[in-house]
């Protein structure tokens, strides 16, 4: 795994931990909500979730599928801008073909 793909993996495990502990929610309850077995290995990054079951994480959180993408700390975040609206788009074309 390049090192992008490692940077969208720490945001994404980040933000579903942020979103799920801003709801009071527990990895348990989160897992069952969006009907997984378990979301622990998936927040400490030893799993590669795919479009689906972000989809339906996103969901259960009440957030779009971008936003778990997005990194709202990161000192680039300009000059990303037109970046993260192309890929807003594009996981935007995924999740309504599913």
């Amino acid at each position: 795994m390049d090192e992008k793909n490692n940077d969208a993996k720490a945001v994404l495990t980040c933000n579903i931990r942020k979103y799920r502990k801003a709801l009071n929610l527990t990895q348990e309850k989160l897992a069952e909500l969006s009907g997984l077995n378990s979301i622990a290995d998936l927040e400490a990054g030893r799993s590669n979730p795919n479009l689906s079951t972000i989809t339906k994480i996103a969901n259960s959180l009440g957030v779009e599928v971008w936003e778990l993408f997005f990194d709202a700390d990161s000192s680039d975040n300009q000059s990303r801008h037109s970046s993260r609206t192309a890929i807003k788009q594009t996981i935007k074309e995924l999740v309504d073909t599913l």
